[in-house]
């Protein structure tokens, strides 16, 4: 069962453990860790470049420890969103809430696009399709004889659509 940091977890006892520095997005340990479960503080790595702290038996990622160190408040219901999508640049100036849709669209291509453009995918007749996702709903962009056309194509849309979520690709 997932626990809830805002119910489990003060805001006390992180911000009687951590500090935080806005300008450089660095948390870091007030006290030494000791054996003292209450007290122990450890950092790791995601596989995605983001940087999870355990407190407490918690398992935060740092970004919302931050957001929740500077602003006294958990982000709860929200999604905290790094706006250059860098997983590890956690300064103050770089971090947003975010609904999990908005959050989605600060994304890059995935790991599984052959053409490495989001949105973007090629036909066997070597053409590419560009579509993109608004309100739930596939909407197709249309049909080009280049990769930059289409990337063209998914950018002006999502520029529209996306606003201050979008982020070229």
């Amino acid at each position: 069962m997932r626990r809830n940091p805002k119910t489990d977890l003060t805001l006390e006892l992180i911000l009687d453990a951590l500090t935080y520095d806005p300008g450089t997005g660095t948390l870091r340990h007030l006290k030494k860790p000791t054996r003292n479960k209450r007290s122990v503080v450890s950092e790791k790595p995601t596989t995605g470049g983001y940087l999870r702290i355990s407190i407490a038996d918690h398992r935060l990622f740092a970004h919302r420890l931050a957001w929740a160190i500077a602003h006294r408040v958990w982000p709860l219901p929200y999604d905290i969103d790094h706006i250059n999508g860098e997983p590890n640049d956690n300064r103050l100036c770089n971090l947003r809430p975010a609904t999990h849709a908005q959050n989605l669209r600060n994304r890059g291509a995935t790991r599984a696009s052959t053409t490495g453009v989001k949105g973007v995918f090629r036909l066997r007749s070597g053409r590419y399709v560009a579509r993109i996702k608004h309100n739930y709903k596939q909407v197709h962009l249309g049909t080009f004889d280049t990769l930059g056309k289409a990337k063209a194509a998914y950018d002006a849309a999502a520029r529209m659509l996306q606003q201050e979520f979008f982020r070229p690709t």
